[in-house]
């Protein structure tokens, strides 16, 4: 993959901050004791890029760290089997396109691709990758992947995390 330019990663961090806005702002319509109660709260988003820049991130961790969220639903969007939790993911996607015009699914990268391709090659190549694998080993109730595949799942982040964390 090529390397993008700031201006393309500041384009991608902008659409991922848009999207976890509204899907909060749909959450929070469901279940306002979700927390934040306030979105008008949340910083603008230049001035927020301004100062994670000045703290020290990169644009690519930026990023990394706004999408997480994205991440999150889509990962449980495409994993999620019970037929309630089915109803909540049409319902939240349908909105999310009325309030957008986009459909969320093809906006955004499909996780799962990066699961497909931990599970072919046993590796987690990136802290986005390793929330993402994270967030399937968290859903108790994943009926996606069979026990051979949340095995290697776990192996993979373990050994990332053995990695991130350096020698002992």
């Amino acid at each position: 993959m090529a390397r993008r330019s700031k201006e393309e990663l500041i384009a991608e961090i902008k659409k991922a901050y848009q999207a976890s806005k509204v899907l909060l702002e749909i959450q929070l319509e469901d279940e306002p004791e979700y927390g934040m109660q306030d979105l008008a709260a949340l910083p603008e988003i230049d001035g927020w890029i301004s100062r994670c820049r000045e703290g020290g991130a990169t644009y690519s961790e930026i990023l990394a760290g706004v999408i997480e969220h994205v991440n999150g639903f889509l990962t449980f969007a495409r994993t999620a089997k019970h037929p309630e939790e089915l109803a909540r993911i049409h319902d939240h996607l349908a909105r999310y396109k009325a309030k957008t015009g986009h459909d969320l699914l093809t906006q955004f990268s499909d996780p799962l691709k990066v699961v497909k391709a931990i599970l072919r090659t046993g590796k987690i190549n990136t802290e986005t990758d390793y929330r993402i694998v994270m967030e399937i080993l968290n859903d108790v109730g994943n009926a996606a992947f069979d026990d051979a595949q949340l095995a290697k799942l776990e192996s993979a982040a373990a050994a990332f995390e053995d990695a991130y964390a350096g020698p002992a």
